[in-house]
């Protein structure tokens, strides 16, 4: 388990993005890019854990040494920092308070029930047009039409 006064930042290697966890997550905004959105996701049972990523090919990661001698890209990787005292329960009162919850469902009201069924409706209509017999200008009066359904 990470802590947080160390002076390392772990990034993990998921598909094609590098993830930092939690203490590490925080260190990267603070020391490598200070745009990356931390995220907060919630566990059912009710824990919780920060987490970034940013794609391998990312310029924020250009002076990061991703890949092996043999060229391949890195499952794991540790980068020094300066030490860095992290909170993450303030961190993530932070997130909550900018962010929000995902959690958090709304009852949907009247008009928003009837924008879904007019989405709905113009979504079939698409599904059931025949592209390959319509023209170009038959296109365009189809989308209008579509446009001022869902306005």
């Amino acid at each position: 388990m990470e802590k947080s006064g160390e002076k390392i930042i772990r990034l993990y290697k998921e598909g094609i993005f590098y993830i930092a966890y939690n203490h590490s997550a925080v260190r990267f905004r603070y020391f490598i890019n200070g745009n990356v959105k931390i995220l907060k996701h919630e566990l059912k049972n009710g824990d919780w854990y920060l987490r970034i990523g940013v794609v391998q090919t990312s310029s924020m990661l250009e002076n990061i040494p991703l890949k092996d001698p043999e060229g391949k890209f890195r499952d794991y990787i540790e980068i020094e920092c300066d030490e860095m005292e992290t909170s993450l329960e303030e961190v993530s009162d932070f997130i909550m308070k900018r962010y929000g919850t995902k959690n958090i469902k709304k009852k949907k009201t009247d008009d928003e029930k009837v924008t879904n069924n007019r989405e709905k409706e113009v979504i079939e209509l698409i599904r059931n047009l025949n592209l390959g017999t319509i023209t170009p200008v038959a296109a365009i009066t189809w989308i209008s039409k579509w446009q001022d359904m869902l306005k």
